[in-house]
Parts: C-alpha cells; sequence; structure tokens
C-alpha cells in the first residue's frame, strides 16, 4: 500500500512554482487560493500596494514590516475616524451622544443616498436599539467598521508582501517586489497551461 501511495504522489503534477525553492512555498502557504490567483493574474495591483506602503510609510520606498504595520494601522484608524465623522454630524447639540431626533433633522439637508447611508449606519450602531448612540456604541461601531474597511485577510496579504525580499534582509525594495511577482506570475500562467 505505501509503494502505491508514493508511486502515485511521483505521478501526481507538481505546480511549476513548488520546486523553485523556499520563498515561493512560503507564498503560496502565506496566502489563500483566491489570494494567491489574485496575485499572479493583477501583480501590477501587488506591486502598486508594495510601493504605495513603501513610499507612504517605507524609508526611500523600501517596505519592512514596520511599514507594513503602520499602514494596516493607519487604515483602519481612518476608517475609525470616518466612521465616528459620519454619525457625529448628526450630533446637533454637540454631547457626543447621537439621538434618533437629531438625525431626523439632519436628514433634511442630505441627499437620497447620504440618508440611506446615515440611517443604516445608524441601526448599525445603535446596538441596544434604545434611539440613541452612545460614545461607547460609536466606539465600538467604528472599530467593526475598521475591521471591515481592512479585514484581517487583507492585513494578512499585505504582511505576506515581505515574502518578496528577494535578498533576505527583511526588507522589501520595488526592485525586488518587481522581480519576484515576475517570476510568481511567470510560474502561475505555466501552470495554469499545463
Amino acid at each position: 500500500m505505501r509503494y502505491l501511495i508514493l508511486l502515485s504522489l511521483l505521478l501526481i503534477p507538481t505546480p511549476s512554482w513548488a520546486s523553485d525553492g523556499p520563498a515561493f512555498h512560503k507564498i503560496r502557504a502565506a496566502l489563500s487560493e483566491f489570494q494567491l490567483a489574485r496575485w499572479v493574474k493583477s501583480s501590477d495591483w501587488v506591486l502598486e500596494d508594495v510601493a504605495a506602503i513603501g513610499f507612504s510609510y517605507g524609508r526611500g520606498g523600501v517596505v519592512t514590516e514596520e511599514a507594513i504595520e503602520t499602514s494596516i494601522a493607519h487604515t483602519r484608524s481612518e476608517a475609525r475616524a470616518r466612521a465616528w465623522s459620519d454619525l457625529l454630524r448628526a450630533d446637533l447639540n454637540g454631547d457626543l451622544v447621537v439621538t434618533r431626533a437629531e438625525a431626523a433633522a439632519l436628514e433634511r439637508a442630505l441627499s437620497g443616498r447620504i440618508r440611506a447611508r446615515l440611517w443604516t449606519r445608524f441601526a448599525k450602531a445603535d446596538a441596544d436599539k434604545n434611539g440613541e448612540i452612545t460614545q461607547g456604541e460609536l466606539s465600538a461601531y467604528a472599530e467593526t467598521r475598521s475591521f471591515e474597511t481592512l479585514p484581517e485577510s487583507r492585513a494578512a496579504e499585505r504582511r505576506a508582501y515581505l515574502l518578496l525580499d528577494a535578498d533576505g534582509d527583511g526588507a522589501v525594495s520595488l526592485e525586488e517586489a518587481e522581480e519576484s511577482l515576475a517570476a510568481l506570475s511567470e510560474r502561475g500562467h505555466a501552470q495554469a497551461a499545463s
């Protein structure tokens, strides 16, 4: 029986990038099949994201673990700020509690799409459904929105950019990302053709 299993394993075609070293094994292990397919199909998008992180949060366009973690934290903090801002616009008396009456008074000045957004967000944020959004409810809602904006799966995908580090120095230059993504894309296209 062991011989049959071994023989069957030898006859199963190995993906073309599986024999290309540990970097590709790490990438395959770090990403879901969906994410891996996206990296192969949309390597330009990944390269732009790597460059944006490198130039926005890194030094000299180089992506490091610190730059990635800062980009994740910043994306989520912006989402929290938007969530707070969207609902605090309706806090007409400035007490940091948004009531249904305040939201209704503001509603008249808003377009249809913005009205719908206001009431949808009001309903989500008003956890106890008492018609008021307290600071605690708003904080919880904002935190939820931050993780909806950048789910942990997408944050993990950003962290996987470090696997594009060809020279093993803990930083990914734009050139390294470009070369690694080109190799990954070639292997992915070769695998799809076989």
